[in-house]
């Protein structure tokens, strides 16, 4: 089995103390630059990859100051609408105080600074970082040249982007399908008979829209053609919302015991309509808030993954950096998130 190569191999190698080699490999402005370009270059013919544990000890022993952690990198391109980038700070923000409680520092990278994979692969080479974390709609072609093998990678979500071009990657992602699924059985043990569901549509494709469509459609193959209620979907309106006549409408044809929504937007809609829930039909959501949003959001329904997938994903990262795996893996795989049936006001035991 082939020697794994250590500091000392390369303090062999440059001339430099153990403390140098150690500060040089992360980045640490204290070392002069020219000191860390030639660590760094003899380190890489030599095969050295560091370990994130003693990487972490020896910032402490050596560095004279409070260690940041090994780096880490998060690679935002635009992800369509504003909700989406406020959605992506929270997230961020959950991730980096995550990734501190592990032993690293997650610096964000904005896709647009870099000329192509080969920059990006240089500029993160160069500061340190061991490991990437990809987002859900992020397309190969934005960083064509990039050297993966350099780092340890992983995806978040999975996205039509896969199939279209294939990255493939250990991807940490939430069960949208089963999401649906629970919403429904649940609904269903409590009495329910005609479920209708009320979903968004936005205007590009995700996988994880695919999935919940999928899991409506299996869910409604348990009833019998005639009393199957046809979903209502509704274009995604940035800060509006759906259209209040149209679902109106859709309720009052189809005049449905329960309702399982996308999320806060119909239940609020259907009570500026003046329905009353529980009284006239149950409400189950599928991402109920757990944060302070939860007081103004007293639904049952699924429990909100929004930040499970980046502390998922920043878990996988860890295992390949501790395990010295890098580039992008013969085998794919995708760690799926299951959510949880949170209890509210608005869907109640059906009397019978």
């Amino acid at each position: 089995m082939k020697k794994r190569v250590s500091l000392d191999d390369v303090g062999k190698a440059t001339g430099y103390s153990k403390a140098t080699i150690s500060l040089a490999l992360r980045n640490d402005g204290s070392i002069r630059l020219a000191t860390r370009r030639k660590v760094r270059e003899i380190a890489e013919k030599l095969g050295y990859q560091p370990n994130p544990l003693l990487a972490s000890l020896a910032s402490r022993r050596f560095g004279g100051r409070k260690a940041s952690g090994m780096p880490l990198a998060f690679l935002q391109f635009p992800c369509g609408s504003e909700s989406d980038e406020q959605i992506l700070k929270s997230v961020l923000a959950h991730g980096k105080d995550y990734a501190r409680q592990l032993g690293y520092q997650l610096d964000v990278y904005l896709g647009s600074n870099f000329k192509d994979g080969a920059h990006a692969t240089r500029v993160l080479f160069a500061r340190g970082v061991q490991g990437i974390i990809i987002p859900q709609h992020f397309r190969p072609e934005w960083l064509p040249g990039m050297e993966w093998g350099k780092f340890s990678v992983v995806g978040l979500g999975e996205g039509i982007a896969d199939r279209n071009s294939p990255l493939p990657l250990l991807r940490a992602a939430v069960d949208h399908f089963d999401v649906v699924r629970q919403a429904w059985e649940e609904t269903w043990s409590r009495g329910y008979r005609k479920i209708g569901f009320l979903l968004f549509r936005v205007p590009y494709r995700r996988m994880e829209d695919e999935e919940r469509w999928g899991a409506v459609q299996v869910c409604l193959a348990r009833l019998p053609e005639r009393k199957r209620i046809t979903p209502f979907i509704s274009d995604f309106n940035e800060g509006r919302g759906p259209d209040r006549k149209a679902v109106d409408a859709w309720v009052r044809r189809h005049r449905p015991d329960a309702i399982i929504g996308y999320n806060a937007w119909y239940h609020w809609v259907l009570t500026q309509l003046g329905y009353r829930i529980p009284q006239d039909f149950a409400f189950a959501i599928l991402h109920k808030e757990t944060g302070t949003e939860a007081i103004t959001t007293p639904q049952s329904g699924m429990k909100h993954m929004r930040s499970d997938p980046i502390l998922a994903g920043l878990e996988l990262l860890d295992q390949q950096i501790r395990h010295h795996q890098h580039g992008l893996p013969l085998h794919p795989r995708t760690l799926t998130i299951h959510s949880e049936w949170l209890e509210g006001n608005t869907m109640p035991i059906k009397k019978i």
